[in-house]
């Protein structure tokens, strides 16, 4: 069975995994909420819902794995390994403690980054 394609399976590995710690990163990610201005702009605390760096939609899913502002930093993450996408993301962190560490760190580093986030750093 995959977590790609079964979400109950994806919410039973997150809650039965053996490693790694589930941070306000990662709850911001698969939530929509925190540093996202479409967020932000839905609790009136951003003036637009678009992205500081490139005017899309500031969503979860372009801020991780679509804005070219966070290249860099998905690409350390990556490293020489497949691309990872919003549908394989969870998966892979749960396939291992390094996985899991690294793609955490990736979320908040794109989610703490200053020029990322505009002249708001969260």
């Amino acid at each position: 069975m995959s977590y790609r394609s079964e979400p109950w399976s994806l919410t039973m590995g997150l809650i039965k995994r053996k490693h790694g710690e589930v941070d306000r990163w990662i709850t911001q990610a698969l939530s929509g909420h925190g540093v996202f201005n479409t967020y932000l702009f839905a609790i009136g605390k951003a003036p637009r819902e678009e992205f500081y760096f490139c005017g899309e939609e500031d969503t979860p899913r372009h801020a991780i794995f679509e804005c070219p502002a966070c290249t860099d930093l998905r690409s350390v993450a990556q490293g020489a390994s497949s691309n990872v996408d919003s549908q394989s993301l969870i998966a892979r962190m749960l396939s291992s403690e390094e996985e899991w560490q690294k793609y955490a760190q990736m979320l908040r580093s794109i989610m703490e980054s200053s020029p990322v986030r505009g002249t708001r750093k969260r």
